[in-house]
């Protein structure tokens, strides 16, 4: 399993001085990381398989046929 950390960078100067400036940026900043990236993240999948221009014909694809495909795809 591979794991990855998003994160987002502001350059705050000295908005860290006093507490409240702290507060404030910070209830700024999360609502804004979720809204353009937290939310649109999502579970990577597979893309389903698909079938090469080269078999046009029934016979190309069939189970055997495939699988011939694709024990030779490894193979190489």
């Amino acid at each position: 399993m591979s794991r990855f950390h998003i994160f987002i960078a502001r350059r705050l100067g000295g908005k860290f001085t006093q507490q409240v400036n702290f507060i404030k940026e910070l209830e700024d900043v999360v609502p804004f990381f979720y809204r353009e990236i937290g939310q649109n993240l999502q579970e990577w999948r597979k893309p389903a398989p698909k079938i090469k221009p080269d078999r046009s014909a029934a016979s190309d694809v069939t189970v055997d046929a495939l699988q011939d495909a694709a024990e030779a795809d490894l193979s190489d």
